[in-house]
């Protein structure tokens, strides 16, 4: 988990498609975004302000994609889905392999000089990349889920 704050959570997703992809949920069960008051959205605006602004601090003020998952509008709340928000800078290209297989290769090369090297080198074990399980990897090397999260918390 980066932060728990006003009734949000913000972590890196177990095994994340693309270096430093952060999702933001509520955190009490909800299916529907379209549920959110108005008394939400002020709490929800400063998370998403603190995690992209430790994001661009720490890696240099890279693009960006954020995207908004919700169950269908009107649908009834649906136990086995959480409405959240995924915000993944763009620091590499998906091409062919990854298209193909869903499988994402390791980003090294592509991150190099990008950002805060230390911080950018202690990630790269979160990202999964075929025939690499990032949990395995991270014991490997003694890095603590807790360890690899606070990526951004340094950068506050």
């Amino acid at each position: 988990m980066i932060l728990e704050e006003d009734g949000f959570v913000a972590l890196c997703p177990f095994a994340p498609r693309f270096p430093f992809e952060t999702w933001i949920l509520p955190a009490g069960h909800r299916s529907d975004f379209e549920d959110i008051s108005l008394e939400e959205l002020l709490p929800l605006a400063r998370v998403i302000s603190r995690i992209l602004g430790r994001m661009a601090q720490s890696l240099d003020d890279p693009p960006f994609n954020l995207m908004l998952h919700s169950a269908p509008l009107r649908a009834q709340n649906l136990d086995h889905f959480h409405w959240h928000i995924e915000i993944i800078p763009k620091l590499t290209r998906v091409a062919g392999f990854e298209w193909g297989t869903g499988f994402f290769s390791s980003p090294r090369k592509a991150l190099a000089g990008r950002g805060n090297s230390s911080v950018v080198e202690h990630n790269l074990a979160k990202v999964g990349v075929a025939g690499s399980n990032p949990v395995s990897r991270s014991i490997r090397n003694g890095i603590g889920a807790r360890q690899r999260a606070l990526w951004i918390c340094r950068a506050a």
